[in-house]
Parts: structure tokens; C-alpha cells; sequence
């Protein structure tokens, strides 16, 4: 069995909770906020680092443990939801549905105000 570690740092921003409306060419958009959009662009460019010549296509369990920087409310499932589309983007997962990920673990670690931060290990016979 194959296991890759991956680690995102600082707070999680929500995919789901951020989105903006915006006009473009007189058409009602529903995009994500900009501060969304700089992370996800940021760790892209991390997940890069693993290197794999392609994305994982077989069966997987993903475990995903947030560490947050405070005691502010936030959904788990929110923050998982970006992590895991960041994941398919960074090409790190084929896709994220059901049949590719059918192990899903959200494990919320408390606070670490100094260092907050995703750790996600991902296990699949198959490793690439």
C-alpha cells in the first residue's frame, strides 16, 4: 500500500462560504473570493513539489486533520470540500468522487494559533 503525506499551511479558507457575485459582460456570476483564490493558487504551486507523473485514478482513502488558528466557528466539511478540489486541481487526485475517494476521514485537531495548517495522508494500493 502506497501513502502520500501532504501538508497545507495556515487557515483553510472555505470554497463554499467565500463565493462573491460578480458582473461580467452583463451576466451574474457566483465566483470565489479573492482570498480563496490566492490560496488555492499558492498551493497549486506546492503541489507540485510531490512530483507525480500522473493523478491518482484508483481507489483511495484520504485522511484530512485541520489545525486551526482560532476559535472561530467554521464546518469541517466546508474546509475539507476546498482541500479535496484543490487536490483534483493540483493533479494530485483524479477526481474526488465516490468510487476514486470512497474513504473519506475529517479529523478537527483543535487550535495551533502558531502553526495552522491541513495534514492529509493519502493511502491507496496503487501508489503512484
Amino acid at each position: 500500500m502506497g501513502e502520500l503525506r501532504i501538508t497545507l499551511l495556515g487557515r483553510i479558507p472555505s470554497k463554499k462560504n467565500s463565493k462573491q457575485w460578480i458582473i461580467r459582460g452583463g451576466r451574474r456570476l457566483l465566483v470565489p473570493s479573492a482570498n480563496y483564490a490566492a490560496w488555492h493558487e499558492e498551493n497549486i504551486w506546492h503541489l507540485k513539489e510531490y512530483h507525480l507523473s500522473h493523478p491518482i485514478e484508483t481507489r483511495c482513502s484520504v485522511e484530512i486533520k485541520i489545525y486551526f488558528p482560532d476559535n472561530i466557528k467554521a464546518d469541517l466539511s466546508n474546509k475539507a470540500e476546498s482541500i479535496m478540489d484543490l487536490l483534483v486541481d493540483g493533479g494530485i487526485l483524479q477526481d474526488d468522487n465516490h468510487k476514486i475517494c470512497p474513504d473519506l476521514h475529517l479529523i478537527s485537531m483543535g487550535v495551533d494559533k502558531d502553526n495552522p495548517r491541513a495534514e492529509i495522508t493519502i493511502l491507496t494500493d496503487n501508489y503512484l
